[in-house]
């Protein structure tokens, strides 16, 4: 599965990458670090699925995942955020 990782903290990014790279079915092919970086590379890498955080610099992470969405309407995304971790995935 082709990944999308998006928070505005690099060590985060860093540490899904990490934790995600040990599981052989997970191929991190992006990060990103605000919403428009998401858009850019989706459009480049087109993911399976976006881990995407909440709060970004640029927009919320909800408003991310419907451009995300609008765009690659097949993209599953999910999206968490750091205080209270709790992933939410939104199917397509």
């Amino acid at each position: 599965m082709r990944l999308l990782i998006v928070d505005d903290h690099e060590v985060v990014r860093q540490g899904l990458i990490a934790f995600l790279g040990r599981h052989g079915q997970f191929d991190v092919v992006a990060e990103a670090g605000t919403c428009a970086e998401a858009i850019s590379q989706a459009r480049k890498f087109v993911p399976d699925l976006v881990l995407m955080d909440v709060r970004l610099p640029d927009a919320t992470g909800v408003e991310a995942c419907r451009l995300v969405r609008d765009e690659f309407p097949r993209c599953r995304l999910s999206s968490s955020r750091a205080r209270r971790p709790r992933w939410t995935f939104l199917e397509p």
